[in-house]
């Protein structure tokens, strides 16, 4: 649960930066010692033509977080590289849907990429969001 939780709050600093009350929606966290630590991944090429494209989604998404996290939470931003293609996009969101303290993904920049980890991703409980998902039954 404290994943979904978070995740909204995540999607309201991305989506929302004035939304004042973030902190509420996050809840207590569960760990020892009340360190409260989330990851946001940042899931895009590490190389090729797209390489630059990720570099800057990856920016933007650590300034969004880094100004905005909610009060008392460390959000913690990690770039995994997609490696081009579907054998190793599905490799990738495997490793990250194990990772208990990803709370979102934001990336994939291609529909290969895309149509890959989403329903990975889904299964676990994960929200996913592109900057540049092309399938229309994504974007209606």
């Amino acid at each position: 649960m404290r994943r979904g939780r978070l995740a909204a709050a995540v999607v309201c600093v991305l989506v929302l930066p004035s939304c004042g009350s973030l902190g509420e929606l996050v809840g207590a966290d569960d760990r020892a010692g009340g360190q409260r630590v989330a990851k946001v991944v940042v899931l895009v090429p590490d190389g090729g033509p797209q390489a630059p494209d990720g570099t800057g989604v990856a920016a933007a998404v650590e300034l969004a977080l880094t100004e905005t996290a909610p009060s008392g939470w460390e959000v913690e931003v990690e770039r995994v590289s997609d490696a081009g293609g579907r054998s190793g996009a599905t490799a990738a969101a495997t490793e990250i849907a194990g990772d208990e303290d990803v709370i979102a993904v934001i990336g994939g920049l291609t529909d290969e990429v895309v149509r890959t980890v989403q329903p990975i991703l889904d299964r676990n409980g994960i929200p996913f969001i592109s900057p540049a998902d092309g399938v229309p039954e994504h974007t209606r």
